[in-house]
């Protein structure tokens, strides 16, 4: 008798502690998510400066985020690592840049991401995000509210 409620003494506890880290790790993966509201793909094919910091060519992920401070948007360098082995995954991400920004709403969704340039084509002053009616104004910068072909291609939303 004593070596039956021994085992389900242990069951009982593996299955505590299995459903206590079940639910750690959805909390962890909710509040991670939570943070990062809308996301977006773009491919920049020439220098363009964001807020003074100067993003090299080359394909990138957006990210909308919410912090204590206000509404900041996250530049992530998507990139193939020439240098990785076969054990390594190649493709990898380098975060670039966390920009505040300001949002202002738009009439309509924008079915591309994309960033809108000033008139030197170089500066980005707002970015557009794939189906959120907002736009993204860059600190000190005001917004052409006119999408700019050619300067930088955009890619569908992930």
């Amino acid at each position: 008798m004593t070596s039956k409620r021994t085992n389900r003494a242990r069951k009982f506890q593996l299955t505590s502690i299995l459903i206590a880290t079940t639910m750690m790790f959805a909390i962890a993966v909710n509040a991670e998510s939570a943070n990062a509201q809308h996301r977006g793909t773009l491919n920049i094919k020439t220098q363009t400066v964001v807020q003074g910091i100067t993003l090299p060519p080359g394909s990138y992920e957006v990210r909308e985020m919410k912090t204590a401070q206000g509404t900041t948007v996250d530049f992530v360098r998507q990139y193939w690592n020439e240098a990785a082995s076969e054990l390594v995954q190649a493709e990898e991400d380098q975060f670039v840049a966390r920009v505040p920004v300001a949002e202002q709403p738009i009439s309509e969704r924008p079915a591309h991401t994309k960033l809108e340039l000033s008139a030197d084509k170089k500066t980005a002053t707002a970015l557009e995000i794939r189906h959120i009616p907002v736009d993204y104004v860059f600190n000190g910068t005001e917004s052409a509210s006119q999408p700019t072909a050619g300067a930088n291609s955009v890619s569908a939303m992930q």
